[in-house]
């Protein structure tokens, strides 16, 4: 098996799904997504609201939790409300969005990827870097500072609408 890099369909994927954090208007993407995580059809999203539903591709590397904004309200769901709430990735089974790579990153490095105006370098293993459009993502370095153990994406500040897709979820099409 390849390294998860050098994997152009799942570096696509784990760039997508760390783009489509906290977006509105992507229910026609869900079935999709769902299938790529290994989902019985029809169970992603759920049919009935929830504040958060956490699935996980532990073969991929990746975990996300969907979220219904009205789960305390609504009895039934509009599928295109479901928001991905957050992505985690395990970067020995998946690549990580961002052009990050897993055995080399430091926070230096990392920094000057996610955030070049940034002029100081956090000395903990945990380090949030806040992006342009309100994306948060955290990494949780390996001991030594060299590599990454995990990687989260989420974004503040509520939901964004999503630009209209052309063309198909599935990367590459």
């Amino acid at each position: 098996m390849s390294a998860p890099s050098e994997r152009p369909e799942a570096r696509a994927w784990s760039d997508r799904l760390a783009g489509l954090v906290r977006c509105t208007g992507i229910a026609d993407q869900l079935p999709e997504i769902g299938a790529w995580l290994g989902q019985p059809a029809g169970t992603f999203p759920p049919s009935r609201p929830e504040r958060f539903a956490p699935y996980a591709a532990p073969e991929r590397g990746v975990a996300l939790r969907l979220h219904y904004p009205f789960w305390d309200r609504a009895t039934t769901c509009d599928p295109d409300q479901w928001l991905i709430a957050d992505v985690t990735f395990d970067p020995l089974r998946a690549p990580l969005p961002f052009d990050l790579e897993a055995e080399g990153e430091t926070v230096e490095s990392a920094t000057v990827k996610l955030d070049p105006d940034r002029d100081d370098f956090p000395a903990t293993r945990t380090s949030t870097f806040y992006l342009d459009d309100d994306r948060a993502v955290t990494i949780v370095f390996l001991e030594g500072g060299r590599g990454i153990e995990t990687l989260r994406v989420t974004r503040l500040y509520g939901a964004v609408r999503c630009p209209p897709r052309s063309g198909s979820a599935v990367p590459g099409r």
